[in-house]
């Protein structure tokens, strides 16, 4: 669950939404000399893994949990080692029912993501990380026996591309762990591709990567009281009551 409080309410957006937001966003690119854009032949996998990476968060996200160090439903961001895991290989068997690439891209998304984690991972999570990782890396190497030559020889860009619209999704929702504050630029792509929250429900990139001179991305969601919920019951009662709601950001080319 993203989690984003805001003086008005908690909005929260389930994670396979913004999964499907960051397919909308592969199926707009472009290219850029950073992330270039994929033959039609490879197009298929890949917005398939850009649109269900995330599928195995729907069990988790269907019942938000109470974080008890914050009072606020609890973000994906704190979910344990164990449980990232468990969402993690979900999904890469979901996408890996599809077809070998779309499986190797997800593999590859969230091994990744581990690796990038253990710096900071408890002792205790070192070892859980460290066997899928492991793990992960034969599955990979299985799965690209699998794969067409032009697959193969597209992984690296092509999980590239998933990375980057998977962040940029993240970034439209203002997911607060990962958004930069309004009016700073973020580099992205290794400084190929910068962004910038520049007002509400308005993100600007440069270079410009997409097919039209603007995206409209819409997240599905709820939103819930902004206070500090003292148990479960009560959290569960405000999302009984929770209204739908639909939250908007404009992609549009960096001015200035």
């Amino acid at each position: 669950m993203i989690v984003r409080p805001v003086r008005e309410g908690i909005q929260l957006i389930h994670q396979h939404d913004h999964a499907r937001a960051a397919g909308t966003l592969a199926r707009r690119w472009k290219g850029t000399p950073a992330v270039p854009v994929p033959s039609p032949q490879l197009r298929d996998p890949l917005f398939f893994a850009a649109d269900n990476h995330d599928v195995g968060w729907c069990r988790l996200d269907s019942g938000p949990r109470l974080d008890a160090g914050t009072g606020l439903p609890q973000s994906f961001f704190a979910a344990t080692a164990e449980e990232a895991v468990l969402v993690w290989t979900e999904g890469i068997r979901f996408c890996e029912a599809h077809g070998a690439f779309s499986g190797y891209l997800v593999s590859a998304h969230f091994c990744a993501l581990a690796e990038a984690g253990l710096a900071g991972a408890p002792s205790e999570d070192l070892a859980l990380l460290r066997r899928f990782c492991g793990e992960e890396h034969e599955r990979q190497k299985a799965l690209l026996e699998g794969c067409a030559a032009e697959e193969s020889g597209f992984r690296e860009e092509a999980a590239r591309l998933l990375r980057v619209c998977d962040t940029l999704s993240l970034i439209a929702c203002r997911a607060p762990e990962i958004a930069p504050p309004p009016g700073a630029v973020l580099s992205l792509a290794g400084g190929g591709l910068k962004v910038r929250l520049s007002g509400e429900g308005r993100m600007e990139l440069s270079p410009w990567p997409f097919q039209s001179g603007g995206v409209q991305l819409l997240f599905p969601g709820f939103v819930v009281p902004p206070i500090r919920f003292e148990s479960q019951m009560d959290l569960d009662e405000a999302l009984r009551q929770a209204e739908p709601a639909m939250f908007e950001t404009r992609l549009v080319p960096l001015a200035g």
